[in-house]
């Protein structure tokens, strides 16, 4: 996960759009747009130009929007406040030494699900 503060942007408005049940299509026509606008995109590890008519770079785009819901909003973010709520619910405390993960797996699970 990316920890620039431009990043960070991108994941919390990644993050408000999916909650808010916009449109992947609407998304990625978001993201296009503003690709288009900033003229640059990453290509593997380098930057290059991006051209909106590019069918490769459409899909490269398509890919960033759908991993990063998949991997980094559904997984990663939910990881890491389910931690947090149960640090917080005082759930790291309760089981005895050394058997911390389960208490903090049954808090993800009544959090999350």
């Amino acid at each position: 996960m990316y920890r620039s503060r431009d990043s960070l942007k991108y994941y919390a408005v990644l993050m408000s759009n999916w909650m808010d049940s916009t449109p992947i299509s609407r998304m990625i026509a978001t993201a296009i747009e503003y690709y288009t606008k900033n003229g640059q995109i990453w290509d593997v590890d380098e930057l290059v130009s991006f051209d909106p008519k590019d069918k490769y770079q459409i899909n490269l785009v398509i890919n960033e929007i759908i991993s990063n819901i998949d991997n980094i909003l559904r997984f990663k973010l939910k990881t890491i406040l389910a931690i947090t709520m149960s640090c917080l619910s005082k759930d790291w405390v309760k089981g005895p030494p050394g058997k911390i993960g389960p208490n903090i797996l049954n808090t993800e699970q009544q959090i999350f699900e």
